[in-house]
This record gives C-alpha cells, sequence and structure tokens, in this order.
C-alpha cells in the first residue's frame, strides 16, 4: 500500500541523510586534493576524488586542483581551507 511505500522511503531518506552526515563528519581534519569549478554563495566551490562537495574561500580558483584541509560540514558538502 501507498502507507507503507511512503513510510518505507521517509525511512530511507532519514538513514542516507544520517550517513551523508557522519562521512562528512568524517572527513573534518583531513587534506585532500580538490577541483574547483565555481563559485556558490560567495566561496568557490569543487570537488575532493571521494566526489564530495568541498566549498572554500579564494580567488581565481576555476580549473585548479589545490590541496584543501577540511574544517567542518556545510550545506550540501564541507568546508575547508586552503593549504
Amino acid at each position: 500500500p501507498n502507507v507503507v511505500k511512503e513510510a518505507r522511503s521517509a525511512a530511507a531518506s532519514q538513514v542516507a541523510a544520517e550517513l551523508e552526515t557522519e562521512f562528512e563528519e568524517a572527513m573534518i581534519g583531513q587534506t585532500v586534493p580538490v577541483l574547483f569549478e565555481q563559485v556558490e554563495h560567495g566561496l568557490f566551490t569543487g570537488h575532493a576524488p571521494n566526489y564530495i562537495k568541498v566549498f572554500a574561500e579564494g580567488q581565481n580558483l576555476q580549473n585548479q586542483i589545490l590541496q584543501v584541509r577540511i574544517t567542518e560540514a556545510y550545506r550540501d558538502g564541507v568546508k575547508g581551507e586552503i593549504i
């Protein structure tokens, strides 16, 4: 029945969100290479090799791969400092 489907879907979505948060928090303190792509919310964004979205302050970072130390979970990814 639809009620059961909706309940299972909601439970699965909650578990997925919890796992994502745990994964992001486990990255705090790690240093990873990031390919920077664009600006979002005033910060440059890019992706680490594990496909997690990384936000960092900087200028003219597009198409550059830089080492970033992850400092916190942030929006739909993590935030870090360029080393």
